[in-house]
């Protein structure tokens, strides 16, 4: 009787250990899979109102923190976001982790210089729109210039940020995120191939007027 017991409960041990390595593998793999996201850009508001509802642990939350470090957040922190995150249970290390990685200015500092070219005159007011709201987030943005050689209009996007390394897509799309907040100008993020060498240089090309909205 005694073998058959230990026996038993030899069995269930090892099905509760098999149940708790197929649970940490599964937890794994989603905090992998979310991990990933950064690729897509910074976090949003909802983003991480969502996450708050999923992750309880204190495991989990500081997985947030580090993810919301490491990817940064798309929005300035204000009190009203302050009182929604405490609704949903966000304690003070988050909050200040949302404050601190505000994306467009944590990632203007891997940006050494943005170049801001217009070919037509009476866009130069936005141009300089653009820059001032760059530079207000620290951004190292130059004055806007004519070239000397402008772009083929027919081939190009009206406005474009061109950005020559894939690694700087993210940087890209939260500048042009911010931008459309700040200026209500839209930019299109634009890979250019073959100049690996102007990695950390942006350039916004405003090659048609623009269109008041």
């Amino acid at each position: 009787m005694e073998i058959k017991e230990a026996g038993l409960a030899d069995r269930k041990k090892k099905f509760v250990m098999i149940v708790l390595f197929v649970l940490s593998f599964l937890l794994s793999m989603c905090m992998t899979i979310h991990a990933q996201e950064c690729k897509e850009g910074p976090y949003t508001k909802k983003g991480i109102e969502e996450s708050l509802k999923k992750y309880t642990t204190d495991k989990d939350k500081q997985f947030m923190i580090d993810e919301i470090k490491k990817c940064g957040v798309d929005f300035q922190l204000t009190e009203r976001d302050i009182l929604d995150f405490c609704k949903a249970r966000a304690d003070y290390s988050l909050i200040e982790a949302v404050r601190d990685n505000y994306a467009p200015i944590k990632l203007c500092a891997s940006v050494q210089s943005i170049i801001i070219a217009v070919v037509p005159e009476n866009s130069l007011g936005d141009a300089q729109r653009i820059r001032d709201a760059l530079r207000k987030i620290g951004c190292k943005a130059r004055d806007p210039k004519t070239p000397d050689n402008p772009p083929d209009v027919e081939n190009e996007p009206p406005i474009a940020l061109r950005y020559f390394d894939k690694s700087e897509a993210s940087i890209a799309k939260a500048l042009t995120n911010y931008l459309k907040k700040e200026t209500n100008i839209t930019l299109e993020p634009k890979f250019e191939k073959g100049n690996a060498k102007l990695k950390g240089t942006l350039e916004i090309w405003i090659i048609q007027e623009i269109k008041k909205e």
